[in-house]
């Protein structure tokens, strides 16, 4: 293991500007200054000079989009075909029915008075009312705070707090747990009823609205989510194509919380443009597209649900199977056979249990052809076996952060099946990566250090935390992954460990 280095780079001091979320810096620099290291004979993902240094092709442009608009798009091309599939109810909507409902929380919320900026945290496992709330806060350009249904009490009141989220959408249980119940133990207020409709919550101080999912008792302080999409009337409904077009693609959409004790994790800040291009190259590497059946059995608050799934599905107009609200391997299984999936979407984890489940052999997988494995390590072995039992000939494995978008390195379907198997993939398009010694410097081909990448995947900042963010993300842009990583001649990426922290 190597000691942490201080930066990655050199370069000389950049000047800085202030940054969305209170306080927060950023560089203004160009984060390309590094371009010396290009050559135009070499071949885009492949090493240079023999340092460990990649870029990923440029030939497709980069676009300069919102997630609502991409959605439009969505709606645009496909309309009344399929767009998700709710295992867990039975019910389909179409394109047109998931705008539908996002518009409906989105006139709701700026009845409510959020808007642009406003974070709206969202406590729940996957359902329909997760996709109506994500895409309806978007579009009014508040900020998606993705809490893991399995939070205690005070890891939720730290994202809460860290963020200062104004409104909180929570599922009424998570599994066997009363979510009401943890919530009233940091917010008693809402069993008082709120003057003006609005919250004063002494230990959430920013919170001013929590809605219900679901049926049941309602506290006198909250408010349901039905109550929520009937909210607005003629103003709001007025404002809400409005609001939407005036959004700019810099802007922050997501704060993705890491993983990790409490006081550790951070929100990591992810801008409408950069999740956006994204997920459209995780869903062009995978194959997908608008013939496809994609069952996510990943977890939507989590980064590899959120982008190489949900906003892979919409930016390649595939249809959404969602299996359950939690992973199951029965329930994934069964809603692969009925739903004639041909993608799949599962973490290593995910896919061994898969592997393990006694009706995989009486399942018909025949019409699975691909998809995505990433999220946690992966052996080649297990890989072959995903593979091979799964029926997954196109499998492909992605490598990525909270802070990075999440995807910097997928392999492809046109990749050779032994190559998916023996190394995560090549550098996507229009990033930049470099494994890097104790001291910043690069490593030759093959020799182990620090990866770090940059580009328009990095995260912006971390919310409200400027000093984390230097140390993060040097003055030339360069993201320190915290992974010990090897690149071979092709360029393809190893994960094989983390970097050790140095004691103060």
């Amino acid at each position: 293991m190597v000691a942490l280095p201080q930066r990655c780079t050199s370069p000389p001091p950049p000047e800085v500007g202030e940054g969305q979320g209170g306080g927060n810096t950023f560089v203004t620099t160009n984060p390309f200054r590094s371009a010396w290291l290009r050559a135009a004979t070499d071949t885009a993902g492949r090493p240079q000079r023999g340092l460990s240094y990649v870029a990923g092709a440029t030939d497709v442009p980069l676009r300069f989009i919102t997630l609502p608009a991409l959605l439009d798009e969505a709606v645009e091309r496909h309309g009344g075909h399929e767009a998700a599939y709710f295992a867990a109810t039975g019910r389909r909507w179409s394109w047109y029915d998931m705008r539908t409902r996002a518009d409906e929380v989105a006139a709701g919320l700026l009845a409510l008075g959020l808007g642009r900026g406003d974070r709206v945290g969202l406590w729940a496992p996957t359902c329909e009312e997760w996709l109506g709330t994500f895409f309806g806060a978007v579009r009014v350009g508040a900020i998606v705070v993705p809490c893991n249904p399995a939070w205690s009490e005070d890891e939720l009141a730290h994202a809460l707090n860290v963020a200062g989220c104004r409104a909180l959408v929570l599922s009424r249980y998570a599994g066997n747990r009363d979510n009401v119940a943890t919530l009233r133990e940091r917010v008693p207020e809402i069993d008082r009823p709120a003057p003006g409709g609005r919250l004063h919550a002494e230990r959430v101080p920013r919170l001013r609205h929590v809605v219900l999912l679901g049926e049941g008792a309602t506290p006198p302080g909250t408010m349901t989510f039905k109550a929520l999409r009937r909210l607005a009337g003629p103003a709001q409904w007025s404002r809400v194509a409005s609001v939407s077009a005036s959004l700019d693609p810099d802007d922050v959409a997501v704060i993705q919380f890491t993983s990790g004790p409490a006081a550790r994790s951070r929100g990591a800040a992810l801008t409408h443009r950069s999740l956006a291009n994204n997920a459209t190259f995780a869903a062009a590497a995978m194959g997908l597209s608008a013939g496809d059946r994609f069952c996510i059995a990943g977890a939507l608050h989590h980064w590899f649900g959120l982008g190489p799934g949900l906003l892979a599905g919409v930016a390649s107009g595939a249809t959404m199977v969602f299996p359950g609200p939690g992973f199951d391997p029965a329930r994934t299984l069964a809603a692969i056979g009925s739903q004639r999936c041909t993608a799949l979407h599962a973490t290593p984890s995910m896919s061994t249990a898969l592997l393990d489940q006694p009706t995989l052999r009486s399942t018909d997988l025949t019409h699975l052809h691909g998809g995505i494995v990433a999220g946690g390590p992966l052996n080649p072995e297990t890989f072959r076996r995903i593979a091979s039992e799964l029926h997954l000939p196109g499998l492909t494995v992605g490598y990525g952060k909270s802070e990075s978008s999440p995807l910097a390195f997928q392999s492809s379907t046109g990749d050779p099946s032994s190559r998916r198997a023996e190394a995560i993939g090549h550098v996507l398009p229009h990033v930049e990566a470099k494994v890097v010694d104790e001291l910043g410097r690069i490593v030759p081909v093959g020799q182990r250090g620090e990866l770090c990448v940059r580009g328009y995947l990095t995260m912006s900042f971390y919310w409200k935390d400027p000093e984390a963010t230097r140390s993060t993300i040097d003055p030339a842009g360069w993201l320190r992954t915290g992974d010990l990583a090897t690149l071979d001649p092709d360029g393809c990426l190893q994960v094989v460990g983390r970097v050790a922290v140095a004691a103060a």
